[in-house]
């Protein structure tokens, strides 16, 4: 039986303001650990999602919409390289190979995790879950619930500890 020891792992993180960073710093431990074990490279990603114009973009002939929604991409991908390059970091500090990236989301989160991760050929990919129960978990969806059901490689689903709640 050979011993399963990825290459590459896939680390996505949110960055949005209300998220917890402490949630993401998880997830990065985790594959930070197992990349030393394994001699993998952590490859962190964010996911910058596109603003919808939405209903009144038809009527609107000047493009100041596109315009406005366009510069909020811009700012989403700037800030997500900025926060990527501390995380990365501290990735580095502990004798990791690590590489990041800011990509557009033009498609549902879990569907862009997963590209992501045959584009990068990740072998393994560390993904935390908010933990949600009942009616939030029914409304709010979990990505990575998605993730794990739509992945071509393992994912590794971490709970938050209290602390990171």
């Amino acid at each position: 039986m050979t011993q399963f020891a990825p290459k590459t792992i896939l680390v996505p993180v949110a960055l949005d303001p209300d998220d917890d960073p402490a949630f993401a710093g998880e997830s990065i431990k985790a594959a930070t650990s197992l990349a030393k074990q394994f001699s993998s490279r952590v490859i962190l990603l964010n996911l910058a999602s596109a603003v919808s114009p939405g209903m009144s973009a038809p009527i609107d002939m000047s493009g100041k919409i596109y315009q406005v929604a366009s510069t909020v991409l811009q700012a989403r991908l700037t800030r997500g390289r900025e926060e990527l390059a501390h995380l990365e970091d501290d990735v580095k500090k502990a004798g990791v190979a690590v590489e990041s990236h800011v990509l557009e989301a033009l498609d549902s989160p879990a569907n862009a995790i997963c590209d992501a991760a045959r584009q990068f050929n990740a072998d393994l990919i560390v993904i935390g879950s908010h933990g949600r129960k009942g009616l939030k978990r029914v409304l709010l969806g979990s990505t990575a619930e998605r993730v794990v059901h739509l992945a071509s490689c393992p994912v590794l689903l971490l709970r938050p500890n209290e602390e990171v709640k």
